[in-house]
């Protein structure tokens, strides 16, 4: 079990806004499920989507790398790498 207080710890580092009642509850179960490792690889792709794209950091690329990253676990590679 992961601790709310944790990750907080783990979204200010990144940058991450303070989340919704919803992200938050979305985040602690996705941590929960699948631990420190790939959270922080989550937030960490997250934070590289925003400054590529050069726009201010939100939870929507958070759930966007989490996203991409289920897909390429389970064979479905992007067209460019």
């Amino acid at each position: 079990h992961i601790e709310t207080r944790d990750l907080e710890t783990l979204w200010t580092y990144y940058g991450y806004p303070s989340p919704s009642r919803a992200m938050l509850a979305t985040l602690k179960q996705q941590a929960n499920l699948y631990g420190f490792g790939k959270t922080t690889k989550r937030l960490r792709k997250g934070v590289e989507a925003a400054n590529n794209a050069g726009v201010d950091l939100t939870w929507d690329y958070y759930l966007a790398a989490v996203k991409k990253l289920e897909e390429m676990e389970a064979g479905k590679m992007p067209e460019y790498v």
